[in-house]
């Protein structure tokens, strides 16, 4: 539960369980095949960095801006071009370089 930080990298997930890590401040998942931003991220309220490059995403879940502390998405190299208002209004995202 202490667990401030994770990093998932080229595992080829598809899937992903994080159980209960109230604390966690960074999210590496790297090339990992995701089509969705996995649900379960929906509950780390501490997240301030959540890194998805590399997978296969088309879009990023309108929950996403619902994560109070999160300062940066890293969606590069997939297929999204747009996020939701809440996170551009903040300005916490990347989608090139």
């Amino acid at each position: 539960p202490a667990l401030i930080e994770l990093r998932a990298l080229d595992l080829g997930l598809d899937a992903l369980s994080l159980g209960a890590m109230p604390a966690l401040r960074e999210l590496h998942l790297r090339r990992n095949a995701f089509t969705a931003v996995p649900e379960c991220v929906r509950s780390l309220r501490e997240l301030r960095t959540l890194d998805l490059r590399a997978n296969r995403l088309t879009a990023v879940p309108d929950w996403i801006a619902e994560l109070p502390r999160l300062e940066k998405l890293d969606v590069r190299w997939n297929e999204v071009y747009d996020v939701p208002a809440g996170l551009r209004e903040r300005g916490c995202f990347v989608l090139t370089e």
